[in-house]
């Protein structure tokens, strides 16, 4: 589960084969009309080609077939995250400002540890949400065996809270990666737990 996966794209190739004439055209050239004309040999295979192209459906279709069923490959790397451990890095005199730093370790479903979860959180509301609300960008850095995976957004959080409301989805954008993750894309549900963990669901795309 833990390496990126990448797309696989079949290449068709279609080739055309030329056949000489065996024996010399016998037909005495004077009986015939003048439509019975022996086609040149480069021109036969130029119209061949030609109602090839016209018969393919990517050509009726303006080239958009091949596009249209091309999907994202996705990927899906489902961590559980032990409770966090917290640090309030300042204390400004309103909320917009406040820094928060925290790290936990990862775990996946049959419990084996995979690594570690590193981030920050600091509050950027400027009256963005509710009064019981605190809009918050966070990120988060999954260190794992084959490389890191980096997400980054914004949610909003409970004013007098720290973290995330149990039980609550939210969603930010994975940013990048590297090693197996090089190049990575997609986005990052975290979802709290009653008991302080979190589930942290990386679904990745191509």
């Amino acid at each position: 589960m833990d390496s990126f996966p990448f797309n696989k794209r079949t290449d068709f190739w279609l080739t055309c084969g030329r056949t000489m004439p065996g024996t010399a055209c016998t037909t005495n050239p004077v009986s015939l009309p003048l439509a019975r004309i022996i086609v040149p040999v480069g021109a036969l295979m130029t119209a061949v080609s030609l109602a090839v192209a016209m018969a393919s459906p990517t050509a009726a279709s303006g080239g958009s077939t091949q596009q249209a069923d091309r999907r994202p490959v996705v990927k899906t790397i489902t961590l559980l995250q032990a409770p966090l451990v917290l640090k309030t890095i300042n204390e400004p005199d309103e909320p917009a400002g406040t820094l928060v730093v925290y790290g936990a370790e990862l775990t996946n479903l049959r419990g084996v540890r995979q690594g570690f979860l590193a981030g920050t959180i600091l509050t950027v509301d400027l009256q963005a949400g509710s009064q019981d609300d605190e809009l918050r960008e966070r990120s988060l850095n999954f260190q794992l065996p084959k490389g890191t995976i980096l997400a980054r957004g914004i949610s909003f959080y409970p004013a007098t809270d720290r973290e995330l409301r149990p039980n609550a989805p939210v969603v930010i954008a994975v940013i990048g990666g590297t090693g197996a993750y090089i190049g990575a894309s997609g986005e990052v549900t975290t979802t709290r737990q009653a008991d302080g963990s979190y589930w942290q669901v990386n679904t990745l795309v191509e």
